[in-house]
């Protein structure tokens, strides 16, 4: 009868073991994507902001300065 209960606590533990791994898994997954957005959302606002320079400079460079052209 004793073996007996060292194999339910020896199938317990696994249980707990893999439950927890999985967690973890699914954890860092989420961490992951999250990561992921972040990354996108920066680098969107980093490309819509180089747009708006060049347009801006495009701008300017077609009506020039305001003190007279400088650029043709």
């Amino acid at each position: 009868m004793p073996r007996l209960y060292a194999m339910a606590w020896y199938s317990v533990v696994v249980v707990v073991i893999v439950v927890a791994a999985a967690a973890a898994a699914v954890a860092g997954a989420v961490v992951a994507v999250g990561a992921g957005a972040a990354i996108t959302i920066a680098t969107t606002g980093q490309l819509k902001q180089q747009r708006t320079d060049l347009t801006i400079w495009v701008r300017w460079a077609r009506e020039g300065s305001g003190e007279g052209r400088t650029l043709y």
